[in-house]
């Protein structure tokens, strides 16, 4: 794990030992520092941010062992203290620059506690330039990941357009990612180690838009499913649920079924008439979010059948935050994120045909009530001139405060030319904007971001 250019310091003697240190291959974020002694010793490593005393990272471990310190800033000198039960030193670590072309973001407004995982893209037509990255409350990248077949993480994924890598921080330094147009499920160390992999989905199909890791470890993944016939030939999906180390499937669905049962469209005139984008487990139920028909569907687990499903047309009746009947406008288009708690349930409105020509994308949060088969509005939030026909989502943080990933994709579709990516915070009681950070080029985006709590990932003395 130590680089070639490698430190040493003696302690003082013989005895006391000898520290090495390196930066972290491929990850100028991180440092690795060992302990080298004769026989086992406790050792403890603290790195203080020069010129700021309030960032400081702690990693302890034994001789012999490497210690690495990660969330460190780029290109940023740190003073750092290494000590054993022997006696201590103290030395400067100076970290590197970030890849060139890396994005950059800017906090716009207020403040938040914790940090951002996000997948990031360059949105032009030669180059997608994926990457994971983890931003703190500045916006500043501490931690990153680029495929490991990528020289410096500046060429773009081979073959991949990778738009739609979803990505989440499962807690002991380990990160779930997939999706991507064919990044298969893999569970990665925060040094870029595999951890995991699942093999291609059922009958080699890619994977696409949503991996997930449940409350009980098995982890949920859309793919896609090509459907033939009469010399038609159209996109589908399946679901596949993994067991928690990716090495097997435990259940899967395929939207063969929907179209023998008659609610999705069979022999379309167009090549991808469902466009599955998103998954929310619930007991025995899966729902999944249809952006072409602007539906969510609830699929049994245990018997394949559509159980009720959301949206104009549908049989559950849209009633105002008053309670009184709704218009058919009123309802979500080309939807994203759904997510579900209780009789509550969050979702990224992006609006793309929505009727009577309005176009606004906003987020909802709908109380959906199974008996009486109907959804009531609770609050939405949107902002003058949002109109963003692709990508986005929507999380609730444990506070009760919203995260909003306002993706902005000039390519997909130039409803708002010049747009930058956004991911904010919104207190829902006061509709108001807590936190704002905004991407510094139009052509950097993002899909989809999470939080992370600030004592959840690096070691951060204060914790």
């Amino acid at each position: 794990m130590l680089g070639p250019h490698a430190l040493v310091a003696l302690l003082g003697c013989t005895e006391q030992g000898s520290w090495v240190d390196s930066p972290l291959d491929g990850l100028v974020n991180a440092h690795v520092f060992e302990l080298r002694h004769a026989r086992p010793t406790e050792a403890t490593v603290t790195c203080a941010l020069v010129g700021d005393s309030s960032e400081v990272h702690r990693v302890r471990g034994e001789a012999g062992e490497p210690m690495v310190l990660y969330g460190l800033l780029a290109d940023a000198r740190y003073t750092c203290a290494l000590a054993t039960s022997f006696g201590g030193t103290t030395r400067a670590i100076q970290t590197g620059a970030l890849p060139e072309a890396f994005p950059s973001y800017t906090l716009v407004q207020g403040s938040t506690s914790g940090f951002t995982l996000l997948n990031h893209n360059v949105d032009t037509v030669a180059e997608r330039l994926p990457k994971l990255l983890v931003l703190d409350e500045l916006g500043r990248i501490r931690w990153y990941h680029c495929d490991p077949r990528v020289d410096g993480c500046v060429t773009s994924w081979p073959a991949r357009k990778g738009y739609d890598v979803d990505t989440q921080y499962l807690g002991g330094g380990r990160i779930l990612m997939g999706g991507g147009d064919g990044v298969l499920p893999t569970i990665l160390g925060l040094d870029g180690t595999i951890e995991a992999q699942a093999g291609p989905a059922s009958g080699g199909r890619e994977h696409h838009h949503h991996t997930e890791q449940l409350a009980d470890g098995t982890v949920v993944a859309l793919a896609e499913r090509i459907h033939e016939e009469d010399g038609l030939r159209w996109k589908g999906f399946s679901i596949d649920l993994l067991d928690p180390t990716l090495g097997e499937q435990l259940w899967s669905w395929d939207s063969a079924q929907g179209i023998e049962e008659g609610w999705l469209e069979d022999q379309p005139d167009d090549d991808d008439p469902y466009h599955a984008n998103a998954l929310t487990v619930l007991d025995d139920v899966v729902l999944v979010s249809l952006f072409r028909t602007s539906q969510l569907a609830a699929i049994s687990r245990r018997t394949g059948q559509l159980t009720w499903w959301l949206g104009a047309g549908g049989d559950y009746q849209l009633l105002t935050a008053h309670g009184l009947p709704a218009e058919d406008s009123d309802w979500f288009y080309a939807q994203h994120a759904p997510k579900v708690s209780g009789d509550r349930l969050l979702l990224h409105d992006n609006g793309l045909g929505r009727p009577g020509g309005i176009e606004e994308t906003r987020v909802l949060e709908l109380q959906v009530d199974h008996v009486a088969k109907t959804v009531r509005e609770r609050w939405r939030f949107t902002e003058p001139g949002w109109f963003e026909p692709a990508w986005g989502d929507v999380d609730w943080l444990p506070e009760g405060n919203v995260l909003i990933t306002r993706g902005h994709c000039d390519r997909c579709d130039a409803a708002s030319p010049g747009a930058h990516t956004e991911i904010l915070e919104v207190d829902p009681e006061r509709d108001e904007v807590t936190w704002r950070l905004r991407a510094t080029s139009p052509a950097d985006t993002a899909y989809r971001a999470s939080r992370i709590g600030r004592c959840e990932i690096f070691s951060l003395v204060g914790c």
